[in-house]
């Protein structure tokens, strides 16, 4: 089993376009990939709310959760690999 950094997520909800027009992605997770044929597909969760009438203050968070994370990215360069838990 390999250990993931929660400073470097695989899929931010950044990364997700919402399935309808007029929302937006809150969440991401439970992300696995497989293999289908000749590709590897990735497969994940999401969460939608409505883009209307957002919390800005959940974005306040996001963006500072965001920041800190490159800061520590720049830190100790942009990957770490990832060994096997004992």
């Amino acid at each position: 089993m390999i250990r993931k950094d929660e400073m470097n997520p695989i899929v931010r909800p950044a990364d997700v376009k919402p399935s309808m027009e007029g929302y937006r992605v809150r969440g991401a997770f439970n992300p696995g990939a497989i293999v289908f044929g000749h590709e590897i597909l990735l497969l994940l969760r999401e969460a939608e709310i409505e883009d209307e009438g957002a919390d800005r203050k959940q974005d306040e968070i996001e963006h500072a959760i965001e920041k800190e994370a490159k800061a520590r990215t720049r830190e100790r360069g942009p990957y770490r690999k990832s060994a096997p838990l004992p």
